[in-house]
């Protein structure tokens, strides 16, 4: 078998006339970057070279699973071959049931997660990083964990790749491990109307009008619509859908987005069979890289949603303004193939944007990083990242993942970290799992564990109906519990059933893929003998993770942290949770709200599990070397249980009584 029908068909593309010279550079042993424009053929054309020069198998890295099925699919059917022989894609944690390669494979698109989860980037001779210029986390520490190797004087053959990059700092990162060489193409793409709209009222609904206004005065038949987020895509699919019934328009509307099993994915982006108009409208799953060859037109609100790191400790999921590399990403979506038009429905221009977005790595906490350095058992201060950490950064991360158990002082992975670096979780609910596996109770905290990463199952905390007045968690478990076994229920059932529980669909149904996920995890003997637990066990199991957002009950409805730089700092108690309740501490999670109406923002304390006295003393009995960690070695004196001042000596003397 071989690429050779694919570059036939491919010739006219700009890449094909430097793309042997660019394998040659990487099979020389040169750490090669190629920037190259929107449908040049960068990955198509030079991976499949490479791939059919070399005598192995070439890994592709790409940021989204979507990604990399896209371009093995599109690579095996150009040349004529089926998916998961010659080239092959392998996705999620350590492939997953999704990935179709074999030993045979020449060419494989993997995710960047899957590269380290699975070890390949530590392994693999012939090593292509694709789409670079998204600077995620997972892109940052492959760079680090190749540059590690090219250091020891390993042979890599390594080549970097992006449409909107700057090739020449991408370069110098490589400086002193490995000559770098640079090549430069222009994209092929066909003219593309810049339109710039001032969206009045709903967004959906503006959007909606924009998309009629295409079909109808522009005759446009491939449109896609970028929105920040699952939510924000099916209320938009909704609209339009509205709009243009009532127009009397007839087109395919549909949604994609990265949770949606692959055969939807793929239903979305087929081409329009009946020669009406589709619109998809889509998150940053089909932003780069993608082939969709029917697109004529792109709309876009200029906003995405972004993880950002709150002096305070917590992570804010924010709302913010496209830099222009991302907005050039997705104009390049609707003129590979055709003319088209891109719509930019925002108050902020394109011109007034950043070049650029921060990278994560310079926006997050580390903790992510410094798992992954200790199941390589690799110090994270041995490697050379792309972007500086900022001062004390990796000792946060380190001493974080230290006081859940997961990683030793020599920053190796402790068998806590071992079980939880398997699960699709984050570290704080993967130790409440491991606690719960340790006292027995591991099926029953699956379901509790579903509720907490999906971030609750009620439409609004705001106006959550208790079951349970002690945790605003065990809270949401019970409802959980009611709505799958409610499945079994007739439609009207149901439906009754999420309105008096005020739970949310689109959550519930998140929480129920993730539950299914953890089932698959473990052996079903084990859930099946461990499903069974008190609220006392359950709020261990809480503890287990959240040992650092303890907090003493105060006066005036603040709660203040048992444990912080700042002793002094006290937080709003936010609505709905059961605080009132509090009568010693509770465990919460911090939120920073930004008013709508543009006055200063704030911090609450949300999503309350009340904890008393006895469960403190329990749990320090349980798990003495994590409770003094967190709590008793920060301070000689720690502000803790009832009013007094308790010295370190008595907590210790306690935990191991």
């Amino acid at each position: 078998m071989s690429f050779s029908p694919l570059f036939s068909v491919l010739s006219s593309l700009p890449v094909t006339s430097i793309a042997e010279e660019v394998v040659l550079s990487v099979l020389e042993g040169n750490a090669t970057v190629l920037a190259a424009g929107t449908g040049s053929g960068k990955t198509l054309v030079v991976s499949s070279m490479l791939a059919e020069i070399s005598d192995e198998r070439v890994v592709v890295c790409v940021p989204r699973r979507f990604l990399a099925m896209n371009a093995a699919e599109t690579i095996a059917e150009l040349a004529g071959v089926e998916v998961g022989g010659l080239v092959g894609y392998a996705v999620g944690s350590n492939g997953g049931d999704e990935s179709r390669f074999c030993a045979s494979t020449k060419l494989l698109f993997v995710t960047y997660g899957y590269a380290i989860s699975s070890g390949l980037v530590n392994r693999a001779s012939s090593l292509v990083f694709d789409e670079v210029h998204e600077a995620a986390t997972d892109i940052s520490l492959a760079r680090a964990l190749v540059q590690r190797r090219l250091a020891a004087g390993e042979k890599v053959k390594l080549m970097e790749m992006s449409a909107t990059v700057n090739a020449e700092r991408q370069a110098g990162y490589w400086a002193g491990v490995a000559a770098a060489q640079v090549f430069q193409a222009e994209g092929k793409t066909f003219p593309c109307e810049r339109r710039h709209v001032l969206p009045m009222g709903n967004d959906a609904i503006a959007i909606a009008e924009i998309v009629r206004g295409l079909i109808t005065g522009d005759a446009r038949k491939g449109i896609v619509v970028f929105r920040p987020g699952r939510g924000e895509v099916e209320d938009t699919v909704a609209a339009i859908t509205e709009v243009l019934v009532a127009a009397g328009i007839s087109a395919e509307v549909c949604a994609l987005y990265g949770e949606m099993a692959a055969d939807e994915r793929k239903k979305a982006v087929a081409a329009p069979t009946d020669g009406s108009p589709k619109v998809v409208v889509s998150t940053n799953v089909l932003e780069s890289g993608a082939n969709v060859p029917w697109l004529d037109a792109a709309i876009s609100c200029g906003t995405g949603k972004e993880l950002v790191a709150q002096e305070n400790g917590a992570l804010l999921l924010d709302m913010v303004n496209l830099p222009q590399w991302r907005l050039t990403q997705q104009l390049g979506r609707c003129n590979r193939f055709r003319a088209g038009i891109f719509v930019l429905a925002s108050h902020t221009p394109w011109e007034l944007r950043e070049l650029e977005t921060t990278p994560e790595i310079k926006r997050l906490p580390a903790s992510q990083l410094v798992m992954h350095c200790a199941a390589f058992g690799i110090h994270p201060e041995e490697l050379t990242f792309d972007y500086p950490l900022e001062e004390g950064k990796l000792e946060e991360g380190i001493t974080r993942l230290m006081r859940l158990g997961l990683i030793s002082a020599e920053c190796k992975l402790t068998e806590a970290g071992k079980f939880v670096s398997r699960l699709p979780v984050s570290f704080e609910t993967g130790a409440m799992l491991w606690h719960a596996k340790q006292t027995s109770v591991l099926g029953a905290a699956l379901k509790l564990a579903a509720v907490m990463e999906t971030d609750g199952i009620r439409k609004d905390f705001r106006m959550s109906h208790m079951c349970d007045s002690s945790s605003d968690w065990l809270d949401g478990l019970k409802a959980f519990t009611l709505a799958l076994a409610a499945d079994r229920a007739d439609y009207n059932s149901r439906k009754q059933l999420l309105e008096a529980k005020n739970i949310g669909f689109k959550r519930l149904e998140a929480a129920k893929n993730l539950y299914r996920k953890l089932l698959r995890s473990f052996p079903e003997q084990l859930v099946r003998a461990t499903s069974i637990a008190t609220d006392e066990q359950l709020r261990q199991c809480i503890l287990a993770g959240s040992l650092d957002k303890l907090f003493k009950y105060g006066y005036g409805g603040t709660l203040s942290p048992v444990v912080s730089e700042s002793m002094f700092a006290s937080y709003r108690i936010g609505n709905g949770s059961v605080v009132s309740s509090v009568r010693e501490f509770a465990i919460g999670n911090l939120r920073t709200i930004k008013p709508k109406n543009g006055r200063g923002s704030f911090t609450v304390l949300e999503k309350i599990t009340r904890i008393s006295k006895e469960d403190l003393m329990a749990f320090a009995a349980l798990r003495p070397e994590i409770f003094r960690l967190e709590i008793a070695e920060r301070y000689t004196r720690v502000y803790l249980f009832n009013d007094y001042l308790v010295e370190e000596s008595y907590i210790q003397a306690q935990s191991v009584a």
